[in-house]
């Protein structure tokens, strides 16, 4: 296996997403922490690859919402929660750390942007 990653949530998305939550994205028995108090998410300066995904994000909304014994999605579909009913928004970029392989090209954050990148797909 030439590359290998994990999915994780970026902190640093994370905070941002919570701070710019409004009680109308809420469902009433969640929790929500805008002030930074939730110490969730990975190290934004251990994040290896991002893939922006706003043209996609009703999709992910979506899916997530037809899942609704694993996870609730709140009214305007900008937050959910698990079982544990912690409020975390609901974010279009998707975070990964290279565990196995080599990393393709950087951005300037210093993340890959293609999780494809490097990998010979051609070679038969």
């Amino acid at each position: 296996m030439p590359k290998f990653y994990w999915t994780v949530m970026s902190a640093g998305a994370i905070e941002a997403g919570l701070q710019g939550l409004r009680p109308a994205d809420l469902l009433p028995e969640w929790v929500h922490t805008p002030d930074g108090e939730l110490d969730f998410g990975y190290p934004d300066d251990r994040i290896d690859a991002v893939i922006e995904g706003a043209e996609v994000l009703p999709a992910k909304v979506a899916a997530m919402s037809a899942h609704a014994t694993q996870v609730s999605v709140g009214p305007t579909g900008r937050a959910f929660a698990l079982s544990n009913k912690v409020a975390l928004p609901i974010l279009a970029s998707e975070h990964y750390v290279l565990a196995a392989g080599v990393a393709g090209e950087r951005d300037a954050r210093g993340w890959e942007t293609d999780l494809l990148a490097g990998l010979d797909l051609g070679a038969s």
